[in-house]
């Protein structure tokens, strides 16, 4: 229930985007004139973005301190989830009126800071859940599955609500605030029902699994803990370090990245407005959930690894093709259906990359590899926002904007061509797995033999005529 709930709390950003990118252009009086601190209102969803996953880097190894070193996960979830449906509340009070566009920005980043932060806490949880890399996969299947179910329900509701005024046809100004005020609205109420329940009911505490180390505060041991989880990755299992060197280079890295792109050139560009983003997002959505179960099904006739290289070279390849179709508004009907093709490769992708995050981690070490995936998703997931506002302020076709996610994309499918074999891969994974368990189990025996505790039933019995003699 919690991803179910934060689809909507991610999507709402598509139409208050829009909003806020009309509102400036409004007011600088195009999309190339400078207005904040110089920059093209074109440029504002970019450069927030990258602002976000530069902070994001920075902050999320003491966030996975956290996690790992107190026994606070489910209050930390519980808190970050707070600000995260809180901020959406706020930004319900979006107007033309009052032009308060700029207010609204800043709370649209910290709100999506606030939820990379969450899906931190609750991404803790995942490798909990099982060992089996089949059931797993099922799992987030069904997991992107019933979000993406959710997201299509919430931009239903967003065009239902639209259409019922009458002005759905209109790429007004108004009606594009009136838009976005309708989804933040939806994006609130299910957030609180959804990500409320779920921390409430369902998520459980749970134990630190780990003391802070000695000379280390929770500021600086996650910090210290990366380099040395890094340090072990690098030495020891080289399918696993290939791998997160690719996913610095997957357009998931970072907050938004290919929301805040797609959303500018097509408010820019293709002259969309909210109402026009919505129905691309619910052919998106419907799509997306296809695509997740494409994944299942692949996983079931080929290895993740494989399944993950098709599906992110799918997104790649039409993300790159609407680069020489998307040719002006006269062509805003071609976006309907490459929406459906970027769903498609979306949900085939991403589950698939879950398995793959979980199949190559040694078993025991699961929380410490997590912190180490989320890290590597933000360090460069600023880099295609920034790429696109250096391009954009230079003056560049904002058209080639899309292209920067096909390039990414792609040249993260070409790394993992270097991961070597992946049944390999594994069966390094389970033999360490194995010896780790084979140390504790030794460990505790030695423990009980110290203590002179029995190790047998019989022996138990033993204890007891002798002392009862």
């Amino acid at each position: 229930m919690d991803s179910a709930g934060r689809g909507p709390l991610n999507l709402v950003g598509s139409y208050v985007g829009t909003a806020i990118l009309r509102l400036a252009i409004q007011e600088a009086g195009g999309p190339d004139n400078p207005i904040k601190w110089g920059l093209k209102p074109s440029s504002l969803l970019t450069l927030m973005s990258s602002v976000i996953g530069v902070v994001a880097a920075l902050l999320m190894p003491i966030a996975g301190a956290i996690v790992d070193h107190t026994p606070h996960r489910r209050i930390f979830g519980i808190v970050s989830g707070i600000f995260a449906v809180g901020f959406i509340g706020v930004q319900i009070s979006i107007s033309a009126e009052k032009n308060n566009w700029f207010f609204i920005l800043v709370i649209d980043t910290l709100q999506t800071f606030a939820l990379l932060v969450h899906y931190c806490a609750a991404l803790a949880y995942l490798p909990d859940l099982t060992t089996d890399q089949e059931v797993l996969s099922h799992y987030t299947s069904r997991f992107n599955f019933k979000q993406y179910v959710v997201h299509f329900g919430f931009v239903a509701m967003v065009v239902i609500m639209t259409k019922s005024r009458g002005n759905y046809e209109k790429a007004t100004l108004d009606a594009t605030v009136q838009t976005a005020r309708d989804a933040t609205i939806w994006a609130f109420a299910l957030g609180c029902l959804l990500i409320g329940y779920s921390w409430t009911f369902l998520f459980r505490q749970r134990p630190a699994l780990s003391k802070v180390p000695e000379g280390s505060n929770l500021i600086t041991c996650g910090f210290v803990q990366l380099g040395r989880t890094a340090s072990k990755i690098t030495s020891k299992y080289h399918a696993l370090r290939v791998f997160m060197f690719s996913m610095l280079w997957s357009p998931e890295a970072g907050a938004g990245v290919v929301l805040s792109i797609t959303i500018t050139f097509l408010t820019v560009e293709m002259m969309f407005a909210a109402v026009d983003i919505a129905k691309a997002s619910l052919i998106l959505m419907a799509s997306t959930a296809v695509g997740s179960l494409l994944s299942k099904a692949a996983n079931r006739f080929m290895n993740p690894l494989n399944s993950y290289r098709l599906g992110l070279s799918w997104l790649g390849f039409f993300f790159g093709l609407s680069v020489f179709v998307f040719t002006g508004p006269e062509r805003k009907s071609s976006v309907y259906g490459f929406a459906s093709l970027w769903g498609i490769g979306l949900g085939w992708a991403y589950p698939s990359q879950r398995v793959l995050q979980c199949s190559l981690i040694p078993k025991g070490q699961e929380t410490e590899m997590m912190g180490l995936f989320t890290f590597v998703n933000q360090v460069l997931g600023w880099a295609p926002t920034l790429i696109v506002t250096l391009m954009n302020e230079n003056d560049f076709d904002r058209k080639w904007s899309i292209m920067v996610v096909c390039v990414f994309c792609l040249f993260s499918v070409f790394c993992t061509f270097f991961m070597g074999d992946y049944d390999e891969a594994c069966a390094l994974v389970e033999r360490d797995s194995e010896e780790k368990r084979k140390e504790v189990v030794d460990a505790a025996s030695h423990v009980v033999k110290q203590s002179n505790l029995p190790e047998t039933a019989e022996e138990s019995r033993d204890m007891e005529k002798q002392e009862s003699s």
